[in-house]
């Protein structure tokens, strides 16, 4: 049935995805992008997340050498202001129109710097420096749950020029608001659904059905079966692995093997080798 075109459930959002498995095979006349070799160097005096370098307002970074994290200069969301409270769970819209809705969003947004090089990827990073942002990630995470007006917290990184990253200097940033959004809250109902019709959590289960695909691991990364998007992967911790699936070195492990697959194919090509 695969190899015509069909629909795939996902279970997380409830909704069926068109995969047309033949069109792969059409003839291509359109546009193809160049890629331009990248060549950065090291250290960029002009760049503002390099160390030592001025920013946004005349702040001058630390000269740090591990990860580096600190506000957002042109931040997307904003922390409580006087006199306007954020919408809370339940609670009405601030317009009465049924049409024309409109409520306010608080937050915070940090920037994650990854190491103090100018040149290097998350991929590119020894296994100790990944580790190190895993635990940076962690840390800014907890601290974003600790307030109290934070429903949500993501951590997440817009890779190259064609995902509009503004700085080539690799790093990722965390984004917490007061809101759920709504494909997150599609996909808890989803599972809480599940769970009580199943007794089971549906990620278990989803992560049952791939490790009969693969061999047995702390970290799965596994591309979803009904996904949106050609490229794609979800992250799945195992309990049932012979080390602590919550070690950060465990996902170390796992973002550096994928993150070289996906990103740097020329190391990935080498190390097959």
């Amino acid at each position: 049935m695969f190899e015509y075109v069909h629909c795939r459930f996902n279970p997380l959002t409830r909704e069926w995805v068109l995969v047309s498995p033949h069109r792969a095979k059409r003839p291509w006349q359109g546009q193809v992008e160049k890629t331009a070799p990248i060549n950065l160097p090291q250290y960029d005096p002009a760049c503002y997340l390099c160390p030592g370098n001025e920013r946004a307002g005349g702040i001058i970074n630390p000269d740090y050498t591990g990860t580096f994290a600190f506000d957002n200069d042109f931040t997307a969301l904003l922390p409580e202001m006087p006199g306007v409270k954020s919408q809370v769970p339940g609670s009405p819209h601030l317009t009465p129109d049924t049409l024309f809705i409109a409520k306010p969003e608080t937050g915070v947004c940090r920037v994650i710097c990854f190491s103090l090089r100018h040149d290097l990827t998350l991929p590119q990073l020894s296994l100790d420096e990944v580790e190190a942002v895993i635990n940076t990630w962690s840390e800014e995470t907890d601290n974003h749950y600790k307030r109290s007006e934070i429903a949500y917290v993501q951590v997440f990184e817009n890779k190259g020029a064609v995902m509009g990253c503004s700085n080539p200097h690799p790093h990722s940033q965390v984004w917490s608001q007061s809101q759920i959004p709504n494909e997150i809250e599609k996909e808890l109902t989803s599972q809480k659904d599940y769970f009580r019709t199943n007794k089971r959590p549906m990620l278990l289960d989803y992560l049952a059905e791939e490790q009969k695909r693969a061999e047995r691991q702390q970290i799965v990364l596994a591309t979803p079966d009904a996904y949106l998007f050609q490229f794609g992967e979800q992250v799945l911790s195992n309990p049932l692995g012979d080390s602590d699936p919550k070690s950060p070195l465990a996902l170390s492990l796992a973002l550096h093997k994928d993150g070289v697959k996906l990103d740097c194919p020329e190391l990935h090509q080498n190390n097959q080798g």
